[in-house]
């Protein structure tokens, strides 16, 4: 092929010829260091790409593949300066004239090149440069003239290392037949194969992937992260919020397809659990750790409007699962439908913690009677465990974490909301509705705040004979009992993660744990002094701690907090 292709350009005329190893020279240096400074630019601007590898890697595919383009374009410019400067006069004149002409000449077109090639990188690889919102072309021509800046040195540098053998100068075409030793046939066929062959492997590489990324998981998660798959159901309920008989017949939840008859039957015997344990009528809480792809199948079998399923905080198709926000097509279904959703939890520690669940926009009302979730994001290669046995889980609101290579830690996904709006009235077990005001305490709408879908108000715990003498004790299991609202379990020492969030509409709420000295940093995972692995009193605590300790937070709709 070597052969073929010297004979063939041999054969052209000699002013449409330029030598190889001048165009080689120019080409690889703006290839690769004009590559080198756009690829810094892009970076430091916030670029993104579909599946970006490592920086180096990075620099080092796109210099390759513009490097053909750029030697095509490279040799035009060194034809085009030889006519210059002939027509200048100047062939015999100054060599450092000369020299100056060409590297101006060369860098120009290549810079043209590089503006060509651009669109061509973008739809292959799905970039996106950051840091401005210019137009296309305005945004072109800036890239160009960054770029000319870079090239013009380069190329002034190579002119100046080899003018003395007069690059411009037409090429000697009797020596590219002569007889060639085997070093420069090894040099030759390099080269060829640099410009030509892996710049292809390079594009027919990239299509493969593009072909297994939608033979797989598919946007918008990279080609080969694990995947969680969940199918879930928007189902109505008469949900049940203790054991007194308070409940709501408004009520509706995201829930498993495999528990929905579980869920039927805990409804229709209004019996909770003390402490909330492991009931089916809880909030659907589900898990994946860091770097996995969720793929949900859907199906809304809920009244009162089109549902669909949306994760905050996650990357996620706006064509396929997000709101119906601007432009952007509604992810929602109606009864009786089903649809696919898929998320993809990004490789960074700060996304672990609980990601709110929700019907999608204009649903506050659904909401707020319990059409609402958390996606718990664990640490990379974590599995799930029943704090009861051990056994693995699909969801709940408590489990034992098993972290790859960390101490497992036991994990309490707390979701605080309010029961209905401001004008809604929860009902008892008579049929009646709870009083807007407690008659005991004389808090507002008892029973409508809630966790996890149960409230004790006082007024149930305060209401038997003789119990006015023992409002000291409301919160004491010894006299009243345990409630059904969640108590999380744990031994001494066990490392504990209490995920809290807002799932509700109206209220803020605040989270507080008693016991004095028990404190959580704001921001765990900005605390490189902190590990949750360490339990017990530390009596010699490090100093200068970049988060700061709570030992309560405050929380409006949708947020979520770490409690590590």
């Amino acid at each position: 092929m070597t052969e073929l292709l010297i004979r063939t350009l041999a054969r052209k005329r000699l002013s449409a010829l330029a030598r190889p190893s001048a165009v080689l020279a120019f080409a690889a240096a703006m290839a690769y260091g004009g590559g080198l400074w756009m690829s810094l630019l892009h970076r430091a601007e916030g670029g993104e790409e579909r599946n970006e590898p490592g920086f180096v890697l990075h620099w080092l595919r796109d210099a390759t593949l513009a490097l053909p383009l750029i030697c095509v374009a490279v040799w035009v410019g060194i034809v085009l300066a030889r006519k210059l400067i002939a027509r200048a006069g100047a062939t015999d004149g100054p060599v450092v004239l000369c020299a100056g002409t060409l590297a101006m000449v060369v860098a120009l077109a290549a810079t043209v090149a590089v503006g060509a090639s651009s669109p061509a990188h973008g739809g292959l690889f799905g970039a996106e440069h950051g840091g401005h919102e210019l137009p296309f072309m305005a945004h072109l021509g800036r890239d160009m003239l960054i770029a000319l800046t870079a090239n013009l040195l380069l190329a002034g540098a190579v002119s100046a290392a080899i003018f003395r053998r007069k690059p411009w100068a037409v090429p000697d075409v009797q020596s590219w037949l002569a007889q060639r030793t085997g070093q420069r046939r090894f040099a030759l066929n390099g080269s060829l194969a640099l410009v030509l062959l892996v710049p292809v492997a390079i594009v027919v590489s990239s299509g493969a992937e593009m072909v297994s990324a939608q033979a797989g998981a598919g946007t918008p998660c990279p080609t080969g992260v694990p995947l969680k798959t969940y199918s879930v159901q928007a189902i109505d309920v008469d949900i049940p919020l203790n054991r007194f008989g308070d409940h709501d017949p408004q009520g509706k939840m995201f829930v498993l397809s495999q528990d929905v008859a579980r869920v039927r039957a805990q409804a229709a015997s209004r019996h909770v659990q003390i402490g909330l344990r492991d009931d089916p009528i809880q909030p659907l809480v589900i898990r994946a750790n860091i770097g996995d792809c969720v793929e949900i199948a859907f199906t809304n079998n809920a009244s009162g409007g089109d549902y669909g399923m949306h994760i905050d905080g996650l990357a996620f198709d706006a064509q396929n699962s997000g709101d119906a926000v601007g432009r952007n097509p509604s992810s929602s279904v109606a009864r009786g439908q089903s649809r696919t959703y898929r998320f993809y939890v990004p490789e960074d520690d700060t996304f672990e913690g609980t990601h709110y669940m929700r019907p999608g926009p204009g649903n506050r009302d659904a909401v707020s009677h319990g059409l609402f979730g958390g996606l718990a994001v664990e640490p990379r290669g974590s599995t799930y465990h029943s704090p009861k046995d051990l056994s693995p889980i699909d969801s709940g609101w408590e489990a034992v974490i098993r972290p790859a290579g960390k101490k497992s830690f036991r994990e309490y996904v707390q979701l605080y909301h309010e029961i209905g709006n401001e004008d809604f009235d929860v009902s008892d077990a008579g049929g009646g509705k709870l009083p807007r005001v407690d008659p005991t305490t004389d808090s507002y709408r008892p029973g409508a705040r809630a966790i996890n879908y149960r409230s004790e108000p006082f007024m149930r715990r305060l209401e038997r004979p003789g119990a006015e003498d023992e409002k000291a004790h409301g919160y004491g299991s010894y006299t009243f009992g345990d409630p059904a609202t969640l108590i999380p379990r744990a031994y001494q020492g066990d490392p504990t993660k209490i995920r809290i969030m807002h799932a509700g509409a109206e209220v803020f709420h605040i989270f507080h744990l008693h016991g004095g000295g028990i404190r959580w940093r704001l921001n765990p995972k900005a605390d490189p002094l902190y590990d949750y692995q360490k339990t017990g009193l530390d009596k010699s605590p490090q100093e200068g701690a970049p988060s700061t300790r709570l030992d309560s937070q405050a929380m409006g709709p949708g947020e979520s907090y770490d409690l590590e």
